[in-house]
């Protein structure tokens, strides 16, 4: 089986792939922050009757971070995951000049940091298993 892990799994362009991947037959472990989203995901498997596991994850944590490349591993059997999709996300909208530092720090903390912290923390799993890494923006 080829196991996929999704960040930002909770809505938008990750929930659609955590869905539609799962239906497709792929192992799926989707990430997000919001805790009853990912519950709907995991009812939306097991209907399927395919493998979707969860992990409550902010890709800004870390500590979260790590804790969820070990549960991947440990999802999958010791394997290792396939693919990476970092598709959480976060966006400002409005004129320059009106938003705030916070705000922008944010978003790169999301956006930048977090994608670059995902990624470093999977890539021993990725390199193991010649998987890829698929960055949504």
């Amino acid at each position: 089986m080829v196991w996929v892990l999704i960040t930002g799994a909770t809505s938008g362009i990750g929930g659609a792939c955590a869905e539609h991947l799962t239906r497709h037959g792929f192992g799926v472990i989707a990430c997000g922050r919001n805790r009853e989203a990912l519950r709907r995901l995991e009812d939306f498997g097991r209907a399927e009757g395919r493998s979707l596991s969860t992990i409550v994850l902010d890709v800004t944590s870390r500590e979260q971070i790590t804790l969820a490349a070990e549960r991947a591993r440990e999802l999958t059997a010791g394997r290792g995951i396939d693919v990476l999709v970092n598709s959480a996300g976060v966006g400002q909208t409005g004129f320059l000049a009106n938003l705030t530092v916070e705000q922008l720090e944010q978003q790169f903390e999301v956006n930048l940091f977090g994608v670059h912290a995902m990624t470093v923390a999977l890539l021993p799993q990725l390199v193991d298993r010649k998987g890829l890494v698929i960055n949504v923006g």
